[in-house]
């Protein structure tokens, strides 16, 4: 009953990959690929794992991309479940191709006119977790991000910068609430000057432009992530609801 009610829940959430649960020791129990879990898999020396395993105050944890059954790169969204009393009794899982942000940015990044452009997600310790286009320009992407800037109140925070060749680039951030990421986008003057002219950059539309790409991407993102949050309240909920029928039985 659980694995059709995630199957059905998972139809309309085109960013979400599979779902899993696996208990305190990190044993994978229940997945949406397969029913009934027929490849014993075990989760507990993944970072994501041990994150919420150790420290009770996260609400989540996000891995690097890593190598899916599919033999693509998959970004794990993790949640934390415990026991009435607090304590840890395992995780639940959620899978997102790398790809799909990706194509997403893509599709992003054809709003903004001229070359020279990027778009990433990056965790807050500097993991680059996805990038559009996946091969960095030479010029916008040629330094990491610079994560000591203070945003303004609204989050979105854009700037210029300099290159290590001396070039001028552009740079729109905004943090995801509640999560540990960060959407960056990312321009060469140059590039955002030669559709235009140079009152583009002078009375700032370039950077508006930018700030603006970043909160509807963020705006979506967040709404995935909600979504996906959902499914995982409702995965664990028929959980206990089964285990209770369970042990009256």
């Amino acid at each position: 009953a659980t694995y059709r009610l995630l199957r059905a829940k998972m139809a309309g959430v085109q960013q979400l990959t599979a779902l899993a649960i696996a208990t305190a020791d990190g044993d994978v129990i229940n997945r949406t690929r397969s029913y009934p879990v027929m490849q014993q898999t075990n989760v507990a020396s993944r970072e994501y794992f041990a994150r919420l395993r150790d420290h009770p105050e996260l609400l989540a944890s996000i891995s690097p991309p890593l190598q899916g059954n599919d033999g693509k790169p998959m970004i794990y969204i993790a949640k934390r479940l415990n026991a009435p009393n607090g304590a840890f009794i395992g995780i639940v899982l959620g899978a997102i191709h790398v790809g799909y942000i990706e194509d997403l940015y893509t599709n992003y990044l054809r709003a903004l006119p001229g070359d020279g452009k990027s778009m990433a997600l990056w965790r807050n310790d500097g993991t680059l977790l996805a990038r559009s286009p996946v091969e960095p320009d030479s010029t916008s992407d040629a330094m990491p991000p610079d994560f000591t800037r203070a945003a303004p109140s609204n989050g979105l925070l854009s700037y210029w910068t300099q290159n290590p060749q001396g070039s001028t680039i552009a740079i729109a951030q905004r943090r995801v609430d509640n999560f540990p990421l960060l959407i960056e986008v990312r321009q060469s003057a140059s590039a955002m000057l030669t559709p235009w002219n140079s009152e583009f950059l002078a009375t700032g539309t370039g950077g508006g432009v930018l700030l603006l790409l970043v909160g509807i991407a963020v705006w979506l993102l967040l709404r995935q992530l909600r979504t996906q949050a959902l499914i995982v309240e409702e995965r664990a909920r028929a959980n206990r609801e089964v285990e209770a029928r369970e042990d009256i039985e």
